[in-house]
């Protein structure tokens, strides 16, 4: 009871302590530190929540897009909680919508969205309010205020915040995905838990099976909360993990119970493999895609394949598309090999518990789980920290009544990812580094990463799009064909084990290069794809790296010949590796590595990449 009580004073404590990271929150100082505020509205004296000041946001013409903004610094691995005081002061309804994004140097990355719906009747405050992790150091916020573009009406703004959250402790079974494992299986749990460093904290478990006591065991987790758990000699059945996290101190920090089933031989249609690899009735695949607008026609699914994607991610399956076309399209999926990661996500934004979800995808799921072009469930897309509790629900749902194919989602914020472990299989990221001529793929590189060395399954999402689609304030950019086969580069030598492009919605008719784009991409894909069934190796003896300068680089192996890819990243970069005698260079595929007297010589300039086909000559 005394360290129960001890936490409980501290995070007490803390919360008394937790500072505002908005300045001038509610006005007192008129509009200092907010930006764009003249083009927004103005200050309303005595119209704030304690009857001081508040903002009037105010809108008339609906063309106009002012966004009542601050900039912010805040601390790498944090959880912030950020919310607002609202109250309307329109004759009708409307949508308040508040964001938190966020960018390195002048390149948007991504954010944070949530909104709220006001009443006609004023009199009333309502709070709108979500929680979300902090990324890198080197990231830069910007909170923003609005009215969604094309709307128009006015409401007061008071009480601003955004305030540190004490860390919950949550954990997960990495692998083998669903909770489950065979007696030979040594299981990898990923613990996040943010107050105290890795090195500082002990984790004990207590198996249990039913009511019964088996066996316990103490843990420390690596630098990147990773830990492994050995299943040997467990007879199949349902067990109960209580996990238990403590100080070296012995001062508790959080419990939680984890559901283990051991399985006496597994089989199921879509396997990870421990490097993050996955494997299709038991062979190798590695997923090459593209998010699509698929409403279901042959002619779409046709022109991917004829692109060369292996997979495709229906972003726009939706609560009311047709049942019966949409299964007509998995079987043309099917005969034309491609495989199908099945859109749950609008379901899942507007259910209000896991009833409705239910009831909205149980036919969808009952007729789809059988069909052999499914590759798993894409269950969210950049989901608010309120949805961790709904994703864990969903989860486990789709686990018990598919436990053959795993549930997908993607996350914009890195961090936020520690949040929903409970609510995924397998991670997702979204980076869109190509934003002009200045980009780099470097922080792809940095991103897939960092999220691998958390031993945690990753497909990566990357960047088929011109900028000028998204964001106004920018020209038309189309990754080059270097940059396009770079980004998926840059996953392959992260260890991502998927990749998908986003999208084909931005290479069809509408756009003007519509034709050189495809075959662009078309070209990449092919030769992303046919990597295929090789796998990270080490180097063989007397193949020797001289000089590596500011460039990535991963070794694979399918048993017969090797892929050296290597990528300059952020800057001008070049590789030296000598071969043994017995080995020499068959191909480079950009043209960017030259072979000579025995030694490969890679020199690019930035995003540029290299695949090198290295074969051993037994003549």
């Amino acid at each position: 009871m005394k360290n129960i009580l001890t936490i409980l004073i501290i995070s007490f404590s803390f919360a008394l302590a937790a500072e505002n990271a908005v300045l001038n929150p509610g006005f007192e100082a008129g509009t200092q530190n907010w930006l764009y505020a003249e083009e927004c509205g103005n200050i309303a004296a005595y119209e704030g929540v304690d009857g001081g000041n508040a903002f009037l946001y105010r809108r008339d013409d609906p063309k106009s897009y002012g966004v009542l903004s601050q900039n912010l610094r805040l601390q790498q691995g944090k959880k912030y909680k950020v919310g607002a005081k609202l109250r309307n002061a329109s004759n009708a309804p409307i949508s308040v919508n508040m964001t938190l994004e966020y960018s390195r140097g002048s390149t948007y990355l991504g954010g944070n969205y949530f909104h709220s719906s006001l009443p006609q009747d004023g009199d009333d405050w309502q709070e709108l309010s979500c929680e979300f992790t902090a990324g890198g150091d080197d990231l830069s916020y910007r909170l923003g205020i609005y009215l969604e573009h094309g709307n128009t009406g006015s409401f007061y703004v008071d009480d601003v915040y955004i305030t540190e959250v004490y860390p919950e402790w949550c954990i997960r079974q990495s692998w083998p995905w669903g909770y489950t494992a065979q007696p030979s299986d040594e299981i990898i749990y990923i613990s996040n838990y943010t107050a105290i460093p890795c090195e500082e904290q002990q984790i004990r478990l207590e198996l249990f099976s039913g009511s019964n006591f088996i066996a316990e065991m103490t843990c420390i987790p690596d630098d990147y909360g990773v830990f492994y758990v050995p299943a040997y000699g467990l007879e199949a059945g349902d067990y109960r993990i209580n996990a238990t996290l403590y100080d070296y101190g012995n001062n508790l920090l959080g419990t939680t119970d984890i559901p283990l089933t051991v399985v006496e031989k597994r089989n199921r249609t879509v396997e990870i493999e421990p490097n993050g690899s996955l494997l299709i009735n038991g062979k190798p695949f590695y997923p090459v895609g593209i998010f699509s607008d698929s409403h279901y026609t042959n002619d779409h699914t046709e022109k991917i394949a004829a692109m060369g994607f292996n997979c495709q991610m229906s972003y726009r399956i939706g609560p009311y598309d047709d049942f019966e076309q949409m299964f007509k399209e998995l079987d043309k999926c099917y005969e034309l090999g491609v495989m199908v990661t099945f859109c749950l996500k609008f379901n899942f934004d507007i259910s209000k518990d896991l009833d409705d979800f239910q009831k909205m995808v149980l036919p969808w799921i009952e007729r789809a789980k059988s069909h052999p072009a499914l590759l798993g469930y894409y269950l969210m897309d950049e989901p608010a920290m309120a949805m961790v509790p709904l994703a864990e629900e969903c989860r486990a749902w789709l686990n018990k009544v598919d436990p053959e194919h795993p549930v997908w989602a993607v996350f914009a914020n890195q961090m936020s990812i520690n949040d929903f472990l409970g609510g995924v299989d397998i991670v997702g990221t979204d980076i869109y580094a190509l934003h002009s001529t200045d980009s780099t793929v470097y922080p792809i590189v940095r991103g897939v990463t960092d999220i691998r060395q958390k031993q945690l399954p990753l497909w990566v999402v990357v960047q088929s799009y011109p900028m000028a689609n998204y964001m106004s304030n920018s020209s038309y950019y189309f990754p080059t064909p270097m940059e396009i086969l770079s980004q998926g580069v840059a996953g392959y030598i992260g260890n991502a084990g998927g990749l998908l492009y986003y999208s084909f919605m931005d290479l069809k008719p509408n756009n003007p290069n519509a034709e050189s784009d495809i075959q662009l991409m078309s070209q990449s894909v092919n030769i992303l794809k046919s990597l295929s069934g090789f796998n990270s190796c080490e180097l063989p003896e007397q193949m020797i790296v001289h000089t590596e300068e500011n460039t990535a680089w991963r070794l694979l192996y399918d048993g017969f010949e090797y892929r050296l890819l290597v990528l300059a990243p952020n800057s001008s970069g070049s590789l030296t590796i000598s071969l043994p005698e017995n080995m020499e260079m068959i191909h480079s595929v950009t043209g960017k590595t030259v072979s000579e007297n025995g030694m490969l010589t890679f020199c690019g300039n930035k995003n540029d990449c290299d695949i090198i086909s290295i074969r051993t000559n037994t003549a």
